[in-house]
């Protein structure tokens, strides 16, 4: 059984589902596998820090995402090669 994951973890999943395409809160919800409670605060966590914003009924990733996602893989990889 995998461990569960961190916030941190969980934030980069859910820029890097974005950054590939607009998606509805159920979908990812149901995509990054979570309850649905944690599922919203995550959302409007990152929408409240400018890391996603709402469009319509789906939600997209913002430049400011785009740039933490690219530091969160950045540091991902040292941790993992190093």
């Amino acid at each position: 059984m995998r461990a569960r994951r961190c916030k941190i973890e969980i934030v980069k999943e859910v820029l890097e589902l974005l950054s590939r395409k607009h998606m509805s809160k159920t979908e990812i919800i149901k995509r990054s596998n979570l309850n649905f409670n944690t599922g919203i605060e995550i959302l409007e966590q990152l929408e409240a820090r400018g890391l996603i914003e709402k469009r319509g009924n789906k939600y997209t990733i913002t430049k400011k995402g785009i740039e933490l996602q690219e530091v969160l893989i950045s540091v991902e990889d040292y941790l993992i090669y190093y």
